[in-house]
């Protein structure tokens, strides 16, 4: 039996969606169907580079076929210029709009956006037909994606290389009817899955054929990072299993040390602070932005951070850990999972797992990067001379296991060593409660056009002395 592939996406980042800061991209007023008609959807310069990363992670496409509100047809536009392949609209895949009030706006309109956005020629907007639902969609969204996966399943064949773009939600239910699983990934902007389809003769199907959907390849926003930096996808299938299973019930309180360029940051974001009201506090110098590697990880931090559509529940603190955490301590914060990821030297690693231990929560997680860390080499020529070596992170590890072996139990010990709090929080020292760090809103910046503004706002502070933290929430 043949295997056939079919992506599902979300829409990019637009200047209507910004502004939903409840985790949802479905958020979208009557008049903006009419695309034409508003600009209140089109993509921002963000989200357009979302749209185009995520086209270059698809490999093969024919066609895209996708909702009409504005976001998801410019979303589909974007793809659709670098793979020259046609779009269909399919008023089926929006749960906010009937077939007929689809059909009395006509194509024109998406027409003329499509041209405005389009290089050339090249992308053609056609009506789906048969549509994947028929009749009004106003109705119960689960109902509708059950609709569309059983859709789906009937005409498999017809969908080979297909994108399809809907709303959040909407995916969600359609991709798990699919798949029969809930865990699906992380939906941020311009999330991407991939779903095989197993039974499908390419030359001819009979309607009669059964065909079964797998996911092939979860959900996640576009991320960008540097050639050799993606430090994270190796763990994606452990953290999900020892770290994210059950954090979507109540609010999740995380900390993560050394950020980079914002990958890991990302996954945390998605799948441990899924909870409307779970924070995440970042912890990163950037090399005080005094010159282009602390400046360009800061750039490729805040994309990706954006990407997950939860940018809105992280603060930041632009400061070497030592005080960032002292910061931390004087606010009286407490955490169910810390991350620490900063300085590879064994001094260091141990003072930041110290500090964050006096903060962790009795049950929390704190998971310790790079014990096996590899040795220098002309591969990693940054790594330290010997495990012993103060430049190297595993004797830090080691000395906190040690010290706190009464109060603590060993999940997972490999190339990363993630433990649980069995003590409850004990300070252990007085803190000077009179002094506290300045809290200062991030929120005006959020807006996509004022991405330099808020560059600006965050270097100006890196470069400070300022004890700061940057909030994003609203």
């Amino acid at each position: 039996m043949k295997a056939a592939c079919m992506y599902f996406a979300t829409p990019a980042e637009s200047e209507h969606t910004f502004m939903c800061t409840i985790d949802r991209h479905s958020h979208f007023a009557e008049k903006d169907v009419a695309i034409g008609r508003s600009r209140a959807d089109s993509l921002t310069s963000a989200g357009k580079a979302q749209a185009e990363e995520m086209a270059r992670r698809i490999k093969s496409l024919e066609q895209i076929i996708t909702s009409p509100s504005g976001c998801c047809v410019e979303t589909a536009i974007v793809v659709a210029n670098m793979h020259n392949v046609p779009v269909f609209v399919d008023y089926g895949l929006c749960g906010s709009v009937d077939k007929n009030r689809l059909e009395s706006l006509g194509l024109e309109d998406l027409q003329i956006r499509a041209k405005q956005l389009a290089t050339g020629d090249k992308v053609s907007l056609k009506l789906h037909q048969p549509a994947l639902i028929t009749g009004s969609t106003k109705t119960d969204r689960q109902k509708c994606a059950l609709d569309i996966s059983k859709a789906l399943i009937d005409r498999a064949s017809q969908f080979v290389n297909t994108l399809i773009i809907s709303h959040r939600n909407m995916l969600l239910h359609t991709v798990s009817h699919l798949v029969h699983q809930q865990d699906v990934g992380v939906l941020g902007y311009c999330s991407l899955c991939q779903v095989q389809f197993v039974g499908i003769n390419a030359a001819h199907t009979t309607t009669s054929q059964k065909y079964y959907a797998t996911l092939s390849e979860l959900f996640r926003p576009p991320t960008k990072y540097s050639e050799k930096q993606d430090w994270c996808s190796q763990y994606d299938s452990k953290w999900r299993l020892l770290i994210a299973a059950g954090t979507h019930v109540q609010p999740i309180r995380a900390l993560e040390i050394g950020n980079w360029e914002g990958f890991s940051t990302s996954w945390f974001l998605g799948n441990i602070c899924r909870h409307p009201k779970s924070e995440l506090w970042c912890v990163d110098h950037f090399d005080r932005c005094e010159g282009d590697p602390g400046l360009n990880r800061l750039r490729l931090f805040l994309y990706n951070i954006r990407s997950t559509g939860s940018i809105h529940k992280s603060r930041m603190i632009p400061r070497f850990s030592f005080n960032a955490l002292h910061m931390l301590l004087a606010v009286g914060n407490n955490f169910d999972f810390v991350y620490i990821d900063g300085s590879h030297r064994s001094d260091d690693t141990f003072l930041d797992a110290e500090l964050s231990w006096r903060m962790l929560k009795k049950g929390g997680k704190l998971l310790f990067d790079d014990y096996e860390w590899p040795l220098k080499s002309p591969e990693n020529p940054y790594g330290a001379d010997s495990v012993d070596s103060v430049e190297h992170p595993k004797n830090g590890i080691d000395s906190f296991l040690k010290i706190h072996s009464g109060e603590i139990r060993i999940l997972h010990k490999e190339y990363q060593v993630l433990i649980e709090k069995t003590s409850d929080v004990r300070m252990g020292f007085p803190m000077n409660v009179s002094w506290k760090p300045t809290f200062i809103s991030m929120q005006q910046y959020i807006d996509p056009k004022q991405d330099e503004k808020l560059l600006e706002n965050i270097v100006r502070i890196c470069r400070s002395e300022d004890d700061a933290v940057l909030d994003f929430s609203s």
